[in-house]
């Protein structure tokens, strides 16, 4: 993976077609016009402009230093740089994630994580780069391991800081894409409610403070410019689409995308709901915490299931057009999670 990764982002050009026509395009084009572009029609080949723009942002950083004509103040568009500053991304945060596991864990069961994640063929493909869903990604499982690593942290100040780093990192899926709200702010929230259930509304607001602040600047500029908080006119059209059901079943369990990546997540949710049940009474904190993630990538799951079979979006599951990339994000969530809650059962039974 590493090898593809680094010949598609390092030495080939971008060749995604969404890259052509919105991500890397739009950082482009906001390069040369020096702002931020909106553009409201696709006149300069920019076609989500309600997107939020930290992905943007980092592709056009990585390009304020490639100076043209030997004028260091007078820079020049690279795509390579565009591409190379999104691998490095990866490689960091894999890096992260890694480490993270390793401390808490053990070396082996940190490399067996990673390596189901990579493992996935469509994950694979994505870190060719170009792609804001593995960015989006990224920051989901960075959240989830730095929420992991606070669970496991006996030390108070070093647990908090470990809180922080994941909210930040919450908060960069919020800014990535838009429905970045919905997989990491609102989950985020809903995990950090679970583990502040014990103190007052009045602390428990003081303290989730900071992440709505830092996130909603964006959501309210949106709203204010005119912009849209989805790329379609439609989506907020509720209705069933049973047509939709057998070929995301198919796309899940029967194309190659995700290879027996969902069979074994199925497999390993049934088995640990069952010693969930059996266990429910006796179970520790972090192991409890830990399942919380796991519900994290379920809810996941069960969110852009519901975009794609109860809204007009059913229209690029039949054309083959989305659908995919959307459910890498709570496969690769669901593989941590479980990697994750694997290591705090083995970690009990060695207690006993």
């Amino acid at each position: 993976v590493m090898i593809y990764s680094a010949v598609h982002a390092v030495y080939l050009p971008t060749f995604q077609y969404d890259s052509a026509t919105n991500w890397t395009m739009r950082s482009k084009v906001s390069f040369e016009d020096k702002a931020i572009a909106f553009d409201p029609t696709e006149d300069r080949g920019v076609a989500k402009p309600q997107y939020p723009f930290l992905y943007h942002s980092l592709q056009i950083t990585a390009n304020l230093l490639n100076p043209s004509s030997g004028n260091i103040l007078i820079s020049s568009w690279s795509d390579r740089n565009a591409n190379v500053i999104l691998w490095l991304l990866t490689i960091a945060t894999f890096a992260t994630m890694f480490l993270l596991l390793r401390e808490h864990t053990d070396s082996k069961r940190a490399i067996i994580i990673l390596g189901l994640i990579f493992s996935t063929p469509l994950f694979a493909v994505h870190t060719a780069q170009g792609y804001g869903d593995l960015n989006l990604a990224q920051c989901v499982l960075l959240s989830m391991a730095f929420v992991a690593a606070a669970h496991e942290e006996k030390r108070a100040e070093r647990r908090h800081a470990l809180w922080i780093l994941s909210m930040l990192m919450a908060v960069a899926g919020a800014w990535t894409k838009s429905e970045g709200l919905f997989v990491t702010l609102l989950p985020w929230l809903g995990v950090f409610l679970w583990y502040q259930r014990r103190k007052s509304i009045q602390t428990i607001l003081v303290r989730a403070f900071p992440v709505l602040l830092l996130s909603l600047p964006w959501y309210l500029f949106a709203i204010t410019r005119g912009l849209r908080l989805s790329p379609h006119a439609t989506d907020d059209v509720f209705s069933w689409h049973s047509e939709g059901l057998t070929l995301a079943m198919q796309g899940l369990f029967e194309h190659g995308s995700f290879g027996i990546a969902w069979y074994v997540i199925l497999l390993f949710l049934l088995c640990a709901t069952l010693s969930w049940w059996n266990k429910r009474n006796e179970m520790q904190a972090p192991m409890s915490m830990n399942l919380s993630l796991v519900l994290w990538g379920v809810y996941t799951t069960a969110f852009f299931l519901f975009v794609y079979l109860c809204t007009p979006n059913v229209e690029f599951l039949m054309n083959g057009q989305a659908f995919y990339r959307q459910l890498m994000i709570p496969c690769v969530q669901l593989i941590l999670a479980c990697g994750i809650l694997s290591t705090s059962v083995a970690s009990e039974q060695a207690e006993c």
